[in-house]
């Protein structure tokens, strides 16, 4: 006989070797021990998680003669059988998922058990059957003879009907963890006596992403690769991707906008021959780590990562905001998806690095909010340093460095309490804070100076004109005016002025620069 995949040679043959499902493990086991074995199971979950194993454990455990525990004993005349199983028949509703496949079905469940004491039916990927088999099997399904006992296998068990679902025991296989697929993975590799780095099984692990059959078809891959000894870049060279340094060098170049770093290492992995779809999957763990490290402080949350790389991921959690870490995981996991559809893979890889260090380019609230938090990150730490024009006042000629955490701006001056101008505006700015809160940002920081018993005259920061001028072009002055003349009986006289450019400071042209981004909200920076 050729050669056999190592997925198949190293199939679970008991209970016990299953890997990562020991809540359904268990309850299987003590179905059969207390005798208490249903008709029908449905068996859900990714797909390499054990699922298909299972079941044909199961099968072989309900008519072992003298099972262990609720395990098969491997001892007996049913499990030393060899050849054809006639108890057990395993059906691809891929390829079978027709009407005629079930009644076929239907007529070989009369005949009676050939060894054991069950007839056991897998159905693997169930959610292919058609809807005329499904309707087939259902009144089967429902009322089996005594010994039969069907098993449906699916990936995708939103497209079961509800009418099987109900019939069914159904049991949710999860994703593995990546220490058990690595203590598993090392457990093939001691058997067939090939030395393998834990970390290089560890990365195996990763990529596999809860996959135990992916991981060990790739540690196949990686045994011809690897000439007798696996290491993390023998995997890497199997898996397209790169090494774990050079990734969190590129993450550090998304943490520092480095734009022609980045451009430059996406070159550098397209012309080495790696899988950019590959690589923009593992960047993205690793800043899912990174962002789980910045919200938790604790390395419970990650993913099998050793003290250097999580004290990597502490230093470069310092750099990176929340809004940077989540919008480049949502812009890299995009990315992931499209490069299987596109020929354009260097385009779309680099216009995507492009977003991501520069988010002015972008429209989205996102893009914004990563600007902000960004901008404000770095004039915390000092990074900015701005002063003034030649022309300003000696006052503000002077450096301005921006300090970890600016004061808050005094309030405005208010016209005075006693005046019945001055009142009427305080209680229309009380109003308007609850009915329209984008026309109240525009007035809580403008100066308000009463002219005289019916003139209130509205006065802007030089870096703020676009405000009042936002004011005159959609009518909110003519509204203003008409609460004012109703509140005070009288007809009021508004005028909106802005102050010169000369008085404006280095804080305040930075805020004047964001505001020039959004166009119309304004920010405050406190």
């Amino acid at each position: 006989m050729g050669y056999v995949a190592l997925y198949r040679q190293f199939r679970p043959k008991s209970f016990d070797s299953i890997a990562g499902q020991e809540h359904i493990v268990r309850t299987l086991k003590n179905q059969i021990k207390n005798n208490r074995v249903s008709h029908a199971y449905l068996f859900c979950g990714p797909r390499g998680t054990g699922k298909t194993s299972a079941a044909l454990v199961f099968a072989h455990a309900v008519n072992c003669l003298s099972n262990v525990d609720g395990d098969v004993c491997g001892e007996c005349e049913y499990c030393t059988h060899t050849g054809e199983n006639l108890d057990i028949a395993e059906i691809d509703a891929a390829s079978n998922n027709g009407v005629d496949e079930i009644r076929n079905l239907r007529e070989n469940i009369r005949y009676m058990p050939a060894i054991g004491k069950y007839k056991v039916y897998i159905i693997d990927e169930a959610h292919m059957l058609s809807q005329g088999a499904f309707n087939a099997l259902l009144k089967t399904l429902e009322e089996p003879p005594e010994y039969v006992i069907f098993i449906l296998a699916t990936t995708e068990s939103h497209k079961i009907p509800a009418t099987i679902i109900s019939r069914c025991q159904r049991f949710d296989f999860k994703a593995i963890t990546t220490t058990q697929i690595t203590n598993v993975l090392e457990g093939i590799a001691n058997k067939m006596n090939v030395k393998a780095d834990r970390d290089a099984l560890s990365a195996i692990a990763r990529w596999a992403n809860g996959g135990l059959r992916d991981a060990i078809g790739l540690l196949d891959q990686s045994i011809d690769n690897s000439q007798g000894h696996i290491t993390v870049d023998s995997v890497n060279q199997v898996i397209g991707t790169a090494g774990v340094g050079f990734t969190l060098d590129f993450i550090e170049g998304i943490a520092n906008s480095d734009t022609p770093l980045l451009l430059k290492m996406a070159n550098d992995i397209i012309e080495g021959g790696k899988d950019p779809a590959v690589f923009a999957k593992d960047v993205t763990n690793h800043l899912r780590n990174i962002l789980m490290y910045s919200l938790t402080k604790s390395k419970d949350m990650l993913t099998d990562s050793d003290d250097a790389t999580v004290e990597k991921y502490a230093q470069l959690a310092s750099k990176l905001t929340s809004a940077r870490l989540t919008r480049s995981i949502e812009l890299l996991s995009g990315l992931e998806s499209e490069l299987r559809y596109t020929g354009q893979v260097r385009i779309l890889f680099e216009l995507t690095l492009i977003k991501i260090c520069r988010p002015e380019t972008s429209e989205d609230i996102e893009a914004l909010r990563d600007t902000v938090e960004m901008l404000q990150k770095r004039l915390e730490s000092g990074e900015f340093k701005m002063t003034a024009p030649a022309d300003a006042p000696k006052a503000q000629r002077q450096e301005v460095t921006a300090a970890p955490k600016a004061e808050k701006k005094a309030p405005p001056p208010k016209p005075q309490q006693t005046s019945p101008l001055g009142e009427a505006w305080n209680a229309y700015m009380q109003e308007l804070k609850k009915t329209d809160s984008r026309t109240y940002g525009y007035l809580k920081e403008v100066k308000v100076e009463q002219k005289s018993d019916d003139h209130l005259e509205i006065i802007f920061a030089a870096n703020s004109c676009i405000f009042a001028q936002s004011l005159e072009r959609t009518g909110k002055k003519d509204a203003i005016k008409a609460a004012l003349d109703e509140k005070t009986g009288k007809a009021v006289t508004l005028t909106i002025t802005c102050e010169s450019k000369q008085n404006v400071s280095a804080s305040d042209r930075v805020e004047k620069a964001l505001e020039s981004f959004l166009s119309k909200d304004k920010i405050e920076i406190i």
